[in-house]
């Protein structure tokens, strides 16, 4: 059986340009249990750091009161070192979905992000990433979205402008939405498809949120599910940059789209193995 590969890319404006409407009327926010159930790899990214890495990821784990922590890694270009942070932070809940509050607009953090060296048994979220830190991640007092010097600490936002898979299903077909897919006869067999999300990214100033106080013109990042192993097709990325293109507004968020860079991603090292 041909396993489809085909991806339908529905997207919404970034916040800042909602005065050009409401989202399109088929876009759908994604669950809590979608994001947090990846362990995200950055794929493509605008971001003037992401040159200097190599295997970026990000994970989301939910927390009993509400809201997430964001635990993100890197290498650097030349180096086994895996650098990691964590940081707290709440939700942006979907205010035109079918069922208000449900899907994830975005993230915004509600405390700097801390470097934290490796217990050397854990991992990264559910993706079981062994880390050893030689080195300590500036974060805090990181660089903007479009390379800024640092204004003290800064709180990062991301907006979820697009999400789905890679692969369309049969009318037979029933997702379970925990990676499974089944048919009536109840028999199931693995999600073969790519999931993938579309990321804006704003960094503000320390407490200067609610007055729009971001440092630069923001970001964009393409985040997928499965790595260098197999990455989303030429054909999903031109789609996704078709669709950010038609955004309209002001013309800076339309540059950001050409400044889309493929961040390297390497199959795990035989020396960098834990």
């Amino acid at each position: 059986m041909n396993l489809s590969r085909e991806a339908i890319i529905i997207l919404r404006s970034p916040g800042h340009q909602q005065a050009n409407g409401p989202p399109p009327e088929r876009f759908t926010a994604p669950s809590l249990n979608f994001m947090s159930n990846a362990q995200w790899h950055i794929r493509h990214s605008t971001l003037p750091e992401r040159a200097k890495h190599r295997n970026p990821r990000i994970t989301l784990q939910p927390l009993p009161g509400g809201g997430v922590t964001v635990t993100q890694s890197y290498q650097e270009i030349d180096s086994p070192a895996i650098h990691s942070s964590s940081s707290s932070a709440e939700i942006i809940p979907s205010t035109t979905e079918p069922n208000p509050g449900e899907g994830l607009y975005g993230l915004r953090e509600t405390s700097s992000a801390s470097a934290f060296p490796s217990s050397g048994s854990g991992g990264v979220g559910s993706g079981g990433l062994q880390e050893r830190v030689k080195h300590f991640l500036a974060y805090a007092t990181r660089p903007g979205p479009r390379g800024s010097s640092s204004h003290g600490s800064l709180r990062r936002q991301w907006e979820i402008l697009a999400s789905g898979k890679e692969g369309q299903l049969e009318d037979w077909m029933i997702d379970d939405g925990n990676g499974w897919i089944s048919d009536s006869s109840g028999e199931r067999r693995p999600d073969w498809r790519m999931s993938y999300v579309v990321v804006y990214i704003i960094d503000h100033g320390e407490g200067e949120e609610e007055h729009g106080g971001a440092v630069d013109d923001g970001g964009i990042e393409i985040w997928d599910n499965r790595g260098a192993g197999r990455p989303l097709s030429d054909e999903t990325v031109g789609k996704i940059k078709t669709a950010l293109r038609g955004v309209g507004g002001d013309g800076k968020f339309a540059a950001l789209v050409e400044e889309l860079k493929l961040v390297r991603m390497d199959l795990e090292r035989p020396w960098e193995r834990h």
